[in-house]
């Protein structure tokens, strides 16, 4: 089975620089990214050309990003190579997840050229004793590194006659922006990555202590850490949830699990659906397993829920694991809560006894359950309704809707959930059925299951969140 693949990220350098130099980026960030770190046009030995235009440094990041099927990327860049992300972000945003930078300028007035000039003018870098020059040399071999120099020194000049990206192109930057900046660095002030923060909508600007010049006294570990958690912020947000569906227990309603569901909504896209004849849905005649299965089926079609992961409570458990045997097209796997398989005469017996209205009636002063009937299932009669429930749990004794042959006929992957004391499924059966079950797993608390305000809705969303977002990692990989 392939791994899932990760998402990549674009690494470009700053002028003068090569893509050798963001190598020790490159390694930090490939925990969580496939990086791809390209020289820029006249850089790292490419041709150099005689005059260099942000929009040609733009276009030739694209073709490069074409040559290798690299359709869209996350990306990062250094200093110069920061403006030049900045302005891939805000002409080619379709290429890209999100854009990062570290000492990206974006003003260009009359100091800042006069000092970026100076800073790669001959006279400075071939100072005494200087060993830039060699260094340059052997960067961009077999081309002349004074090429280079002069190239980005006549760009610098440009920019400063017409700024690559005006403070209106910075504000239509529409992807997320994580800007990068330190307290004391030299070429960048801290004061102006703060307010290119305040012109793009959906940036966070991050701050560290020291300088960002040159690239080696950067604290990469920290920014690696940094960029990577933003990345994976980005992409659960962008993500589309994985979508449930939650079957209520006989007696019911989709809102009664509300507690349950509540919990699940930051991670899955829930439906709870009311089942035939509960929660003021027209009573039928009688309640038979296949017609609230295809029920379940019509409202998911209703919502155009062609596929989804499926959870059932108590009888919803059961009727689960029925959708599941009978619709496995329409389910990726099944998860259910204290679900009975077993329907012998004692069985049938103690469930009739649980949900008579007589009973429910008698104990309503100690439980309220009766009223909660009313409100739940109004303008129905919650009695009628009772009565047909207790009138399904028999035909259940006549003939098990699943056979063993059934059950161990269900394809999807199964998460049983158990307590050890229940007064309605015991922990023995449900350690049968996850016998039965081809590929299941049996998660086992302490306490009961019954009734539903007991369970600890809490702890098994966790384990049933973690356990499919387990699959949904396995299902990518598999693709």
């Amino acid at each position: 089975m392939n791994q899932a693949r990760k998402p990549s990220i674009v690494i470009l350098h700053g002028a003068n620089g090569t893509a050798a130099i963001m190598k020790p980026l490159a390694d930090a960030l490939s925990v969580c990214v496939e990086t791809f770190t390209p020289n820029m046009l006249g850089h790292g030995g490419r041709e150099v050309p005689e005059r260099a235009t942000i929009e040609a440094l733009a276009t030739d990041i694209i073709a490069q990003m074409d040559a290798v099927g690299l359709r869209r990327a996350y990306l990062f860049g250094f200093s110069s190579g920061g403006l030049l992300a900045l302005y891939l972000a805000r002409h080619f945003p379709e290429r890209f997840h999100g854009v990062c930078t570290l000492a990206a300028k974006y003003v260009f007035d009359q100091r800042t050229v006069s000092h970026w000039t100076y800073m790669i003018s001959f006279d400075r870098l071939e100072r005494p004793g200087s060993k830039r020059p060699q260094e340059l040399a052997e960067d961009h071999a077999p081309q002349d590194w004074k090429k280079v120099i002069v190239m980005n020194r006549d760009m610098f000049i440009a920019f400063g006659k017409k700024a690559p990206l005006s403070e209106l192109d910075l504000q239509a930057i529409s992807i997320p922006a994580l800007l990068f900046s330190s307290s004391e660095d030299q070429i960048v002030p801290l004061e102006e990555t703060l307010a290119l923060g305040r012109l793009i909508p959906n940036s966070k600007p991050v701050i560290f202590h020291g300088q960002c010049h040159p690239f080696h006294a950067v604290p990469l570990p920290p920014m690696a850490t940094a960029i990577c958690n933003w990345i994976e912020e980005i992409e659960r947000r962008d993500t589309p949830k994985p979508p449930l569906v939650v079957i209520h227990g006989a007696n019911g309603s989709g809102a009664s699990m509300q507690p349950f569901s509540d919990q699940l909504k930051p991670y899955m896209d829930v439906f709870a659906p009311d089942l035939i004849g509960h929660a003021g849905r027209p009573l039928p005649e009688r309640l038979t397993i296949e017609e609230m299965a295809a029920d379940v089926i019509a409202q998911m079609d209703a919502r155009d829920l062609a596929r989804a992961y499926l959870f059932g409570y108590s009888s919803g458990g059961y009727l689960a694991l029925y959708l599941a045997r009978h619709y496995p097209e329409r389910f990726i796997a099944v998860a259910a809560l204290a679900v009975k398989y077993v329907f012998d005469e004692r069985t049938v017996a103690h469930w009739t006894h649980l949900a008579d209205a007589k009973r429910v009636r008698e104990r309503n002063p100690q439980s309220g359950r009766m009223d909660e009937l009313i409100r739940m299932h109004h303008p129905q009669d919650w009695e009628t309704l009772v009565g047909l429930t207790c009138e399904y749990f028999k035909s259940l004794g006549r003939k098990e809707p699943l056979s063993i042959d059934d059950l161990r006929g269900i394809s999807q992957p199964a998460m049983l959930f158990s307590s050890d004391n229940d007064q309605v499924v015991p922990l023995s059966e449900a350690t049968e059925l996850a016998k039965l079950l081809p590929d299941s797993r049996l998660v086992v608390f302490k306490g009961q299951s019954h009734p539903f305000k007991v369970v600890p809705v809490v702890a098994i969303a966790r384990a049933l969140t973690n356990w499919i977002d387990e699959l949904q990692k396995a299902n990518a990989a598999s693709v």
